[in-house]
C-alpha cells in the first residue's frame, strides 16, 4: 500500500502538440522519484477516429475547446520540455501530490497562463 495518493494529469492540445512526448517525460520523472505511473494516450485510438468509428472524437470530428480554466499552462512550441515538465513537476508539489523534493525550478509558478493541463 503506497501513501501517496492518486491524481490524474489531463493534457489537452492540438494533435501533434506534443502531449505524448510531454506526458511521457513526466512518466519518466515521476517514475524516477518512485512513484507508480500509467499512461492513457489519445493517439492510440486516433486512427478509428479518422476512420468514422467513433463520433464526436476531440480534434477529428469534433472541434478543440480550450478549457476555461486550466491548473497549468504549458507552451510546447515555445518553450523546451524540460521546462513545460519542471511546471507541471512544480504544481504538483504545490498541491502535495509528489514529494516536495520534486520541485526542480528555482522559482515558483506564476499564475498568469503559459500553456495547459
Amino acid at each position: 500500500m503506497t501513501k501517496n495518493k492518486g491524481f490524474v494529469c489531463w493534457f489537452t492540445g492540438l494533435s501533434g502538440a506534443g502531449k505524448t512526448t510531454l506526458s511521457t517525460k513526466l512518466a519518466d520523472e515521476l517514475r524516477a522519484r518512485g512513484l507508480r505511473v500509467e499512461i492513457l494516450d489519445g493517439d492510440e485510438v486516433r486512427t478509428k477516429a479518422l476512420a468514422g468509428e467513433l463520433p464526436g472524437f476531440t480534434g477529428v470530428s469534433d472541434p478543440y475547446e480550450e478549457p476555461f480554466h486550466p491548473e497549468v499552462v504549458v507552451e510546447t512550441d515555445r518553450e523546451e520540455i524540460d521546462v513545460s515538465a519542471a511546471k507541471i513537476l512544480n504544481a504538483l508539489a504545490a498541491r502535495h501530490l509528489v514529494p516536495q523534493d520534486t520541485v526542480v525550478l528555482d522559482k515558483p509558478l506564476s499564475h498568469d497562463p503559459v500553456g495547459v493541463l
